[in-house]
């Protein structure tokens, strides 16, 4: 990031392409994609690096004037910039915390526990017809259960904020019909899920910036 004007920038790097990101004399943040380009060749840090200048000789982009270069924290990444200032990248690093977290040992079979109950529902068209029915006999928002992928911690925060949501209404559903009550998570389980969705929640919103 570069605190000046317009015309200095602050290109960020990745596999795909090059962003430059800079904030204006009136302090407001810009991002312009520099351009993007398929390298045909191992991704080695001495490509990578080569990509990057070629990018900077294109736009006549002055090096002193870079605060910063931004990727992952991959080793070729970390090596093809060694020669500047490198900042990994918040978001990846973010992401890593946040799965590592998930995948401790309550809260990874909560989750599993989870995926398994909004599988018979989004499986079953009986399940899913009396689950309707319910959510208007409650007064409960029409909203659909979420799937989460479990490579991406936002879509397992967006699934656990929706169960607890519609938890009346799945415990009323599976109420009617003892043998589908082991699909209810347990009072321990919701209690873990309250805790990740309250920890999330405070996250979200700048994951998605």
């Amino acid at each position: 990031m570069v605190t000046g004007g317009a015309d200095e920038v602050a290109p960020l790097v990745d596999k795909k392409g090059e962003k430059s990101h800079y904030i204006t004399k009136s302090w407001e943040l810009q991002s312009w994609c520099l351009g993007c380009c398929g390298l045909n060749t191992d991704h080695t840090a001495e490509c990578l690096k080569e990509a990057f200048e070629e990018k900077l000789e294109d736009w006549k982009l002055v090096i002193v004037k870079m605060a910063s270069i931004t990727t992952d924290n991959a080793t070729n990444n970390k090596k093809a910039f060694e020669d500047y200032t490198w900042i990994s990248c918040f978001g990846h690093n973010l992401h890593l915390a946040v799965n590592k977290a998930l995948q401790v040992n309550r809260v990874s079979a909560a989750l599993s526990k989870l995926r398994k109950t909004i599988s018979a529902f989004t499986r079953s068209p009986k399940l899913s017809r009396q689950f309707s029915k319910k959510q208007k006999d409650l007064s409960s928002p029409d909203h659909k259960l979420i799937h989460d992928e479990p490579t991406h911690w936002s879509s397992s925060f967006k699934m656990v904020e929706r169960f607890l949501e519609q938890q009346q209404v799945i415990s009323a559903v599976l109420a009617e019909d003892r043998k589908k009550w082991y699909l209810m998570p347990k009072d321990s389980d919701i209690t873990v899920l309250e805790t990740v969705k309250a920890v999330l929640e405070n996250l979200y919103p700048g994951f998605l910036l």
